[in-house]
């Protein structure tokens, strides 16, 4: 299993290979590091700093701009919440284990969205997947044939690496270093038969293997960047934006929730530019906190105004977030304008009612009745 000293052992052999010192550094984590993020750690057991982090007191606000939970929903919370607390007393068993309520809940909110815009999807790429909680989710989704993740965070990656392991098990592939059988010999040995391995549906990739990633050309119907797109260095987010739109097939879809921690240098302006350099269209953005009701949206819709949007609604989006189609996409050349690419922008993408929706039966969970639910789960 994965630990710091093998990463840093498999990371330096591959900055030895690089043709320049500047494809590194372009994944080197400076904004975390500016902020005193513990990007490094010595051992496993301080993995437990980041079991519920970078969504810190959320819970409430995220349910109220779904509306509340259905029971359903509330369920598969309960459920996934449930299996972070496993996850912990198997990997960190000395150590109480923490309630991830704020960044699972973000994470539930995400991946009901996935399941609005596509719900048979298949194939999803993550890059920057932070605590890895959507996981949770897609380790249940029964269509699910191939989940691969991108982390450049040391310390977050070897959080993503245990934690698919424990849910995805022998279906888990880890490609931090080339895999390759020993060329040994031993003249006394008979020969063993090479045993066949399952077949991976989560795989997870380095900074430095993102060319195995980009050769899969046209291999996923969903990329997924959640809280990470403005914490790029400026080169690494373009190679990111350049290894979706090769990554997706037509139809394809780019998600969001949250674009990250915006500074003055990298900024919404800068974003909406490299989206744009990236031909990447928007389908629908929404910098965080603004209303849901008509009133607002009727003024930044391409075209009329979609029904889905009621004449009086009082929530508000949580965070940032946003829809966009690549090339090939119907869609892509209606929405390829420069007018779309605004701080707030809605079309008539008909999946994009789930954002706006409010669920019949639907109510919000205190912390306290969600922890009494996940110990009645254990």
């Amino acid at each position: 299993m994965l630990d710091p000293a093998q990463y840093r052992r498999e990371e330096s052999r591959a900055k030895a290979l690089l043709p320049n010192w500047r494809l590194a550094s372009r994944h080197g984590a400076t904004l975390f590091q500016r902020v005193g993020f513990p990007v490094r750690v010595d051992c496993l057991d301080e993995l437990g700093m980041l079991l519920d982090t970078m969504q810190e007191g959320r819970f409430e606000a995220i349910q109220q701009e779904l509306g509340g939970l259905t029971e359903a929903e509330q369920e598969l919370l309960i459920q996934a919440l449930a299996e972070a607390v496993r996850f912990q007393l198997a990997q960190f068993g000395g150590r109480a284990p923490v309630l991830p309520l704020d960044t699972v809940t973000a994470m539930l909110a995400g991946y009901l969205k996935l399941q609005a815009l596509a719900p048979d999807f298949r194939r999803v790429l993550e890059v920057g997947p932070g605590c890895g909680y959507l996981a949770l989710f897609l380790a249940r989704h029964k269509p699910l044939a191939r989940y691969a993740s991108v982390e450049a965070c040391e310390s977050f990656y070897l959080l993503q690496h245990h934690l698919l392991a424990h849910l995805f098990g022998a279906g888990f592939r880890e490609e931090l270093a080339l895999r390759a059988a020993s060329a040994h010999f031993d003249a006394g040995a008979s020969p063993g038969e090479a045993l066949p391995l399952p077949e991976a549906k989560a795989t997870h990739h380095p900074w430095w293997r993102l060319g195995d990633l980009a050769a899969q050309a046209g291999q996923f119907d969903l990329a997924v960047c959640n809280a990470a797109m403005l914490e790029f260095e400026p080169e690494a987010l373009r190679d990111y934006l350049a290894l979706f739109t090769r990554a997706l097939a037509p139809g394809g879809l780019v998600v969001a929730q949250c674009f990250g921690f915006e500074t003055p240098e990298r900024d919404r302006g800068y974003l909406l530019a490299a989206l744009r350099e990236a031909r990447l269209a928007p389908a629908f953005i929404a910098w965080g906190g603004h209303p849901k009701a008509r009133g607002f949206w009727q003024q930044h819709s391409s075209g009329d105004c979609p029904d889905c949007v009621s004449i009086s609604d009082d929530r508000r989006f949580t965070t940032a977030q946003g829809v966009f189609v690549a090339e090939g996409h119907p869609l892509w050349e209606p929405l390829y304008r420069p007018e779309h690419y605004s701080i707030h922008h809605l079309s008539g993408f008909a999946p994009l009612a789930h954002y706006f929706a409010r669920p019949q039966g639907a109510r919000m969970l205190t912390r306290q009745e969600a922890a009494q639910r996940v110990a009645r789960a254990l």
